[in-house]
């Protein structure tokens, strides 16, 4: 899909924005190291946040958190519980590292994931102006190195503060 016709359809690039952008939050808030962010259509997905390949059980729990927190992001935004589509991505992501914590069970496994998402949840929900921020640099420029990302959460925050003095 060309970027012309993605504009037309701002609902759903929208979503997206926000979905990457909960990534990103999640990676400033878990300590997980990533490179840049796209909204241009890779042949695997929509969009994507390049990020670091865990190496400890800590660091492979924040990237089931960071991989969780695009779907979050976009419940929040749309305030629904619904899953959704981009989600089959970061599922899999989920999958490659759930072996930290639980054997294949699936009732242990889905006990785990709404866990992760309740946390999650109030983690971006607790930094939603940066997530806002960081989905409108996004959108604006579409691909986005972690400097810009990093520089856009700082300024949310910045902002965020001021406002409750």
């Amino acid at each position: 899909m060309t970027n012309t016709a993605r504009a037309s359809m701002p609902h759903t690039f929208t979503n997206l924005a926000i979905h990457e952008a909960g990534h990103i939050v999640a990676c400033d808030l878990y300590h997980v190291r990533y490179g840049n962010a796209s909204l241009i259509p890779n042949g695997f997905s929509d969009g994507h946040v390049l990020i670091e390949r865990p190496r400890t059980e800590a660091s492979a729990r924040a990237r089931i958190d960071v991989a969780l927190a695009g779907g979050e992001a976009e419940r929040i935004y749309d305030g629904t519980d619904e899953p959704r589509i981009r989600e089959f991505g970061d599922m899999y992501n989920v999958k490659r590292w759930f072996d930290y914590y639980v054997d294949n069970d699936t009732e242990e496994l889905a006990d785990f994931m709404r866990r992760r998402r309740r946390i999650v949840r109030e983690a971006l929900e607790q930094n939603w102006y940066a997530v806002l921020s960081v989905a409108q640099l996004l959108k604006e420029r579409q691909t986005i190195c972690r400097h810009q990302a990093k520089s856009a959460i700082l300024q949310a925050k910045h902002a965020e503060n001021s406002l409750k003095v």
